[in-house]
């Protein structure tokens, strides 16, 4: 395509293509900006605009770029009226048929995973035959800027800033991370479409807390509980709190505890397990509470000495937030054993999930999964 066509007629089909997925960009709409954005297409070595017509008009536009033995697809939009002609599917097929006859290219790729929840851009990619590979993403200044932003002093005092600060933290049990684990295989997690992704491997995406003042924060946490629980919970989870920074200070000059323990019962649905105490489950948890990734949560320790039984055992997982899946090994999920939310402040009542390293087999069980035997009160007074 010529840039100047492209400057003219794409403006229109950056407006449908943002309205239909219900984005806005102004580097897309706004027609200055949108200038600059064609001029700098233009003055880029290995960039190229590729057009597809109908009866004369533009009809759907790609910007893609080379990039060593890579072929990047950047940019597709697409005029409304024309998508019943499937000029997308025009417009990739035409660059793979292209990129196939040249054999100094290796690998397509096509943008990252949909972080707005746009699931039909990533199925529409699957559907032409692309996979999701993990990838690590730097970041490149300016060369106007670079020198004085990426200087020892501003690099400092960044780090000096976000020093404390809170992570975001996932809910326990659920659709998510928290309990469900994920550092036990990351092999097979996807992030970006035909080998490329939206975070680093092993990184989930949350907001930054760089900017968020910390006590702020807190404070405006401990108002919200007072709101909706009352004062007692709120003077309880901040006393947990309290005792949680301080046990964190403690064990942080201790040298890190790792977990080894991996117990392998191979439990199956419909056989009963026993919960183990809470002495016997803190041998199995490293300094982060976990056991081989998985993490032991709050939730799961009104569960110490309990039977139930195993509805199903857990292989693989997929987490929404991040869109990657994972494998787990040696885990399963228990009847009756439900994430309460109390921490969290959510009502979704998901499954927890168990190490089978936490779980014991018995010959019987209860009339109703949960109930406590006297055996393992007994067990629980003398760990006490």
């Amino acid at each position: 395509m010529d840039p100047e066509e492209l400057r003219v007629e794409g403006i229109f089909l950056n407006r449908e293509t943002l309205e239909r997925q219900k984005r806005h960009y102004p580097e897309f709409t706004d027609p200055k900006r949108w200038a600059r954005f064609v001029r700098s297409l233009r003055d880029s070595p290995g960039c190229y605009t590729m057009g597809a017509y109908i009866d004369g008009r533009l009809a759907a536009y790609l910007v893609y770029c080379r990039d060593g033995a890579w072929l990047r697809l950047l940019y597709k939009m697409s005029r409304t009226a024309d998508l019943i002609h499937f000029t997308n599917y025009a417009l990739d097929y035409q660059v793979i048929e292209d990129a196939a006859k040249d054999p100094s290219i290796r690998a397509i790729e096509n943008g990252f995973s949909s972080l707005n929840g746009d699931w039909g851009v990533d199925a529409y990619k699957k559907n032409l035959g692309y996979t999701t590979l993990p990838t690590h993403l730097s970041i490149h200044l300016h060369p106007a800027i670079a020198p004085w932003a990426a200087s020892r002093p501003v690099v400092a005092a960044v780090r000096k800033a976000g020093v404390g600060l809170p992570a975001p933290r996932a809910p326990a049990g659920g659709k998510g991370t928290g309990s469900r684990g994920g550092d036990e295989d990351r092999e097979n997690s996807g992030e970006r479409e035909a080998g490329a992704g939206g975070l680093p491997a092993g990184r989930k995406p949350g907001i930054c807390p760089l900017w968020r003042p910390y006590l702020v924060v807190l404070a405006w946490q401990l108002w919200n509980t007072i709101r909706r629980q009352g004062i007692g919970q709120a003077l309880h989870r901040a006393a947990r709190f309290i005792s949680t920074r301080l046990q964190r200070k403690k064990d942080a000059g201790a040298p890190p505890r790792v977990s080894v323990v991996e117990e392998v019962l191979g439990l199956q649905p419909g056989e009963w397990v026993e919960v183990k105490s809470e002495a016997e489950i803190q041998a199995t948890l490293d300094a982060r509470k976990k056991c081989r990734g998985l993490l032991f949560t709050d939730e799961m320790r009104p569960c110490f000495g309990r039977r139930y039984r195993v509805l199903k055992r857990v292989d693989r997982i997929y987490l929404e937030e991040s869109k990657h899946s994972r494998r787990l090994k040696n885990t399963v999920i228990l009847e009756a054993a439900n994430c309460l939310g109390t921490d969290f402040q959510c009502d979704r009542y998901c499954y927890l999930f168990w190490r089978e390293a936490w779980l014991r087999r018995v010959n019987a069980g209860p009339s109703e999964p949960g109930t406590p035997f006297p055996s393992t009160i007994a067990r629980q007074e003398d760990v006490s």
